[in-house]
């Protein structure tokens, strides 16, 4: 600790002077405020991201770091809690939480050309598709996996689903 010195203690004590919100503005000028801190071009921290100017300059950092920025988002999204994570939100937004369920309905195979899980993990380094029947129904009975073959064959998948769909259409006027 440092002794006090007679020359200390002789130093007079003068009153602070307020503090400038900046050098040339008393306050935000977007939303008046003063105890948020000043940025530029008399903006505060939380209104100059919303200016023309804050918006270019944000566009220019992203531009200038845009390899840097993509490699951690490739790297952040590999990682396994990630990607389970992803995995949920998409069951949820496109499925109602219905895939995993659709899915073992169907024995984790393709319902037209029977190709299991594994096998079409092997051929095709993907898993098996859960596409529906009719658009905007996520009920499970709306619901048939697929191998991607299958999927993408457009007359099967066509054919297919005009067959579910009128067997369906007919059970429920009999029932």
């Amino acid at each position: 600790m440092k002794e006090k010195t007679a020359q200390d203690e002789n130093k007079e004590v003068l009153p602070s002077k307020k503090k400038k919100w900046s050098l040339q503005h008393k306050k935000c000028k977007m939303c008046g405020a003063t105890d948020a801190p000043h940025v530029s071009h008399g903006y505060c921290k939380n209104c100059y991201p919303k200016t023309k100017r804050g918006k270019k300059v944000r566009r220019d950092s992203i531009k200038k770091h845009w390899k840097k920025i993509k490699a951690r988002a490739k790297e952040y999204n590999e990682r396994p809690e990630v990607k389970e994570k992803i995995e949920q939100k998409r069951n949820w937004r496109y499925f109602g939480g219905n895939r995993e369920k659709a899915l073992e309905r169907d024995n984790y195979q393709c319902s037209i050309c029977g190709l299991t899980r594994e096998e079409n993990r092997k051929r095709h380094n993907r898993d098996l598709y859960v596409s529906h029947i009719k658009k905007g129904n996520n009920n499970l009975d709306n619901l048939i996996t697929m191998c991607p073959i299958c999927h993408f064959d457009g007359m099967v998948k066509k054919q297919f689903h005009r067959e579910i769909g009128n067997r369906d259409q007919k059970t429920s006027s009999e029932g």
